[in-house]
């Protein structure tokens, strides 16, 4: 049987989202399409704008096999540690191959530029620290680094100049560092369909849903659906939760949670007392030390109340087996998790026990505060909820 799997968001699902699926049927002769697919909470330390839940049975009406839910330990990450929790769990199912977007770059230039970058580690990374030194943020003085050094190789410069191809580089570093013999396709992203529709962005949609501009036009029938019917989740919803979690506990306490460190435990205390919403706390944060992204990721693990405790124990124990939760799945996808119920380093559940509450307590924590958005009635994302079957 084989398995060819896709690392998403579906924040929301779009309509390149929807080619893309379509595409790996085509090419891939795959007989499951698996999805492995940020919770409620994704990447860039934001509330999915609609649940997982709703998202999952979009994917399986557009030809998903079976969703799979990363783990909050991988979904609030940076790039490199977002790609690698989702590459070692796609290779501890057993996925053959692995299909991404890319904006233009072919599979054979991402390797080469993977290939480029480690060749040059030593003179990347004595730049980055001098970087580092005059303040800036790892990522910009990373970026820096790498412009500065790929002037002289023209694919390292072409890849610079795109960084929509970002992750695409790290799940191939990924794959790299995990030995993994996953075959890999890289499919370009488009910009209209065959219906003439411009393809849009997640966050070109999620800016006009929230202009309440979104229509059938701009996203793919069942999105739209949903978008309608459903609360449309937004981050500073949560404001409030986050002001008191903050202000109930001193500046020195807020380094008891993961990632806060370095002196920005006192910034976002002192900002926190001057700023009334969401989008003006995160913009007066961000800094050249500090970009957006880290900066929302920092705050949702001060918003879910994650230690730096309770981040090492999930890393702990997912390394000695992996938690993964089933959303949904057809018929063909029940296959799969028949086939890999038992696989070593995995535990695919369905359904929440004792056993497997504590390795998934960080996704519980984030439903729970995801359901406790004060502008809409959100379901009941854990009790009572199992897999969709298709």
């Amino acid at each position: 049987m084989k398995i060819v799997s896709v690392i998403a968001e579906y924040n929301p699902f779009h309509l390149g989202h929807q080619y893309q699926l379509e595409q790996m049927k085509q090419r891939t002769s795959a007989d499951a399409l698996v999805v492995l697919m940020s919770g409620n909470v994704v990447q860039r330390g934001e509330f999915a704008l609609i649940d997982k839940w709703q998202r999952a049975e979009i994917a399986l009406e557009y030809g998903a096999d079976l969703v799979l839910e990363l783990p909050l330990l991988a979904s609030l990450q940076a790039a490199d540690y977002f790609a690698y929790w989702s590459v070692k769990t796609l290779e501890l199912l057993g996925s053959d191959q692995l299909v991404f977007g890319t904006e233009s770059a072919s599979y054979k230039d991402l390797n080469a530029y993977v290939q480029w970058l480690a060749e040059n580690e030593e003179a990347i990374d004595r730049s980055v620290k001098t970087n580092l030194n005059e303040g800036y943020s790892y990522a910009a003085s990373y970026q820096s680094a790498v412009e500065a050094i790929s002037k002289s190789s023209e694919i390292a410069q072409l890849l610079v100049d795109s960084p929509n191809h970002l992750l695409g580089i790290q799940y191939i570093k990924a794959l790299k560092q995990l030995n993994s013999k996953m075959d890999v396709t890289a499919i370009p992203r488009i910009k209209q369909n065959e219906h003439m529709q411009a393809v849009l962005s997640g966050s070109q949609i999620r800016e006009l849903n929230r202009q309440q501009l979104v229509t059938e036009d701009t996203v793919p029938k069942r999105t739209y659906q949903k978008l309608i019917s459903h609360p449309n989740v937004q981050l500073t919803d949560y404001y409030d939760l986050l002001k008191y979690q903050v202000q109930s506990q001193s500046a020195e306490r807020l380094t008891q949670y993961q990632g806060i460190d370095h002196g920005v435990e006192h910034y976002i205390y002192q900002q926190i007392l001057e700023t009334d919403n969401f989008e003006s706390l995160i913009d007066t944060l961000t800094s050249k030390r500090w970009t957006k992204a880290s900066i929302q990721r920092k705050l949702m693990m001060i918003l879910l109340n994650i230690t730096n405790k309770e981040w090492q124990e999930s890393i702990d124990l997912n390394n000695e087996k992996l938690a993964i939760r089933v959303l949904g799945y057809t018929d063909e996808g029940r296959k799969v998790l028949k086939m890999k119920r038992n696989q070593t380093g995995l535990n695919l559940f369905s359904n929440l026990t004792q056993d497997n509450a504590r390795i998934y307590q960080l996704n519980l924590r984030a439903d729970t505060v995801y359901s406790l958005n004060p502008k809409h009635k959100i379901m009941q994302q854990n009790t009572g909820r199992f897999p969709i079957h298709y």
